[in-house]
C-alpha cells in the first residue's frame, strides 16, 4: 500500500481527522470523570476519608477498620438458678459478671443469693468427672453461640486444707497461647502411626487456629477468660456476679456459630449416643443419623459427616468390646427387648459331648469319642466325632460370659404369645364341645 508521510491522516494510521477528534474528545471526558471522582469524598464503612486523601493515608485508615473489626465483646448466655432453695432456670450473660474492679470471690460464709448466680442443682450437685465433664460442655456451646471457642481446664484449690477440696472451672479463648509447631507434628506423627493405610499420609498444610508468633496480623494473643467456681460446703457450682477476667476479644474476628466445629462429647448427649449405637448394626446410613441428631439436639449444628461416622463407629466398637460373639449379641436384643420372652439350652463345649457305650470285660465301662474308630463310626464324611470337634471351634456359638455353647434358642413377641393364646383357648373350647357333644350322642345311643 503506498502512503504519503506528508498526510497527516496517512501518520495517523489512513483515518481521517474527524474520527480521531472524536477519540480524543472521549478520552478527557472519561479523564475529567474520573478526576472528579477521585476528588471526592468516599465513605468506607461509616469512616469519611477527606478530599485528597492519598493512598497511604487510606491504606492507614483501612488498617486501623480491620483492627476496630478485631476488637470485640461476644455475649455467652448460660442457664441458672432463681436461687440457691429454687431450680427455676433463669438465663444469664456471663460475660457481664466479670468486672475487674473486684478483685475477690465472695468467701464461703458471705455466700448468697445477692452476690452469686448457682448452677442448677438436679444437674450440677457433684465436683467429679463426669459432672465436670457436663460443665465443658455447657460453655463450649454457649461461648460457640456467641462466635468463639474456649479451652476449659479444672484447678483445684491447694490452699484447702480440709478433706472437701474446693477448685474452679477456667475458661480461657483458644487464642489465648501460640501455636507450636513442634507439638503439632508429634500429634500428625502420632495420628500417622493409626493409619492402617499402606500408602503414607500426604503433608496437609493448614492454617492454625491459634496465634503463630511472629506472623504479622496473625500474632495478637486473646485475654478473654472467665470463672465458674465450687462450693463444697453447699455443694453447689456458682458464678460470682462479680469476678475477674477479661470480655474483650482482639486479634481475631467474631464467627458464626455455624463455622464453629465442636468435639462431638461436647454436643452428643447419652441419647444420643444411645440412638448411635442402634443404629451402628442396622443400614441407616450416617446422612440420615446426621439429620436426625440436627432435630434432636440443636448443638449438632455445624458437626460433618466425619464426626457422626466417627461416633457410630466408636459406638459399635463398644458394642463388639462387651458382646464378641454372635450369641452375646443375640441374648444381648432378646434380653434388651421387653416385648420379647426366651429360652436358651446350652451346653459346656470342655467335656465330651458324645459318649458311645460298649460292652468290654468290666462293667459300666465307656468309650469316649477319641477312642473311637472309623470302624465303629461308619462313614468318614458324616463322622460324630468331628461333628464334636466342630462345634468346639466354633467361637461364634460360645456365650462370653459364662462360656457355654448354645444349642438351641426359641423365642417370641408378646403379640405372637397373645395369637397363640387366643388359639390355644378356642381349640381347647372346640375340642371341649366336641366332646360334650359326642358324649351326649353316646348317652342318647346307650339310653335308646
Amino acid at each position: 500500500m503506498n502512503t504519503n508521510a506528508n498526510d497527516a491522516d496517512a501518520i495517523r494510521g489512513g483515518f481521517n481527522k474527524s474520527t480521531y477528534v472524536a477519540m480524543e474528545n472521549s478520552l478527557n471526558s472519561q479523564h475529567a470523570a474520573t478526576s472528579s471522582l477521585t476528588s471526592a469524598s468516599h465513605n468506607i464503612e461509616g469512616m469519611s476519608l477527606p478530599n485528597g486523601a492519598s493512598f497511604a493515608e487510606s491504606m492507614e485508615r483501612v488498617k486501623h477498620l480491620r483492627n476496630n473489626l478485631s476488637t470485640w465483646t461476644g455475649a455467652v448466655y448460660i442457664d441458672v438458678a432463681e436461687s440457691l432453695n429454687s431450680d427455676t432456670i433463669m438465663e444469664i450473660d456471663i460475660m457481664e459478671t466479670i468486672d475487674n474492679a473486684t478483685k475477690k470471690v465472695p468467701s464461703a460464709s458471705k455466700r448468697c443469693d445477692e452476690n452469686c448466680y448457682w448452677l442448677l442443682k438436679k444437674f450440677y450437685n457433684k465436683n467429679d468427672e463426669v459432672t465436670r465433664g457436663e460443665i465443658f460442655a455447657t460453655i463450649h456451646n454457649a461461648v460457640r453461640r456467641g462466635g468463639f471457642q474456649v479451652k476449659c481446664r479444672y484447678q483445684e484449690n491447694s490452699r484447702d486444707t480440709t478433706d472437701a477440696k474446693t477448685g474452679w472451672i477456667e475458661a480461657k479463648c483458644k487464642r489465648c497461647e501460640f501455636h507450636d509447631e513442634e507439638k503439632n507434628k508429634t500429634h500428625n506423627m502420632k495420628k500417622k502411626s493409626n493409619l492402617n493405610t499402606k500408602k503414607e499420609a500426604k503433608e496437609k498444610k493448614k492454617r492454625s487456629g491459634k496465634p503463630v508468633k511472629g506472623l504479622e496480623g496473625h500474632d495478637t494473643l486473646c485475654p478473654v477468660c472467665f470463672k465458674i467456681y465450687w462450693d463444697a460446703a453447699l455443694q453447689r457450682w456458682f458464678v460470682p456476679k462479680h469476678q475477674k477476667g477479661e470480655k474483650i476479644h482482639c486479634g481475631h474476628k467474631q464467627r458464626k456459630p455455624s463455622d464453629i466445629r465442636l468435639d462431638m462429647k461436647y454436643v452428643a448427649t447419652q441419647d444420643d449416643e444411645e440412638l448411635a449405637k442402634h443404629v451402628s448394626n442396622t443400614f441407616v446410613p450416617t446422612s440420615a443419623l446426621k439429620s436426625i441428631l440436627e432435630q434432636r439436639n440443636t448443638n449438632a449444628y455445624g458437626t460433618n459427616w466425619q464426626q457422626i461416622h466417627h461416633m457410630k463407629r466408636k459406638q459399635m466398637e463398644q458394642c463388639e468390646g462387651k458382646h464378641k460373639t454372635s450369641v452375646d449379641h443375640l441374648l444381648h436384643y432378646v434380653s434388651s427387648e421387653e416385648n420379647i420372652s426366651w429360652i436358651a439350652l446350652f451346653a459346656d463345649p470342655t467335656t465330651n459331648l458324645l459318649t458311645v457305650k460298649k460292652q468290654k470285660s468290666k462293667k459300666n465301662s465307656t468309650l469316649t469319642v477319641e477312642e473311637l474308630s472309623n470302624e465303629l463310626l461308619g462313614d468318614v464324611t458324616d463322622n460324630p466325632s468331628h461333628y464334636v470337634a466342630a462345634m468346639r471351634t466354633r467361637e461364634q456359638l460360645i456365650h462370653t460370659e459364662t462360656g457355654q455353647l448354645m444349642i438351641a434358642l426359641a423365642f417370641t413377641s408378646d403379640t405372637q404369645r397373645m395369637l397363640f393364646d387366643k388359639c390355644k383357648c378356642a381349640l381347647v373350647r372346640l375340642v371341649s364341645l366336641t366332646i360334650a357333644i359326642f358324649s351326649k350322642q353316646l348317652l342318647c345311643c346307650c339310653s335308646s
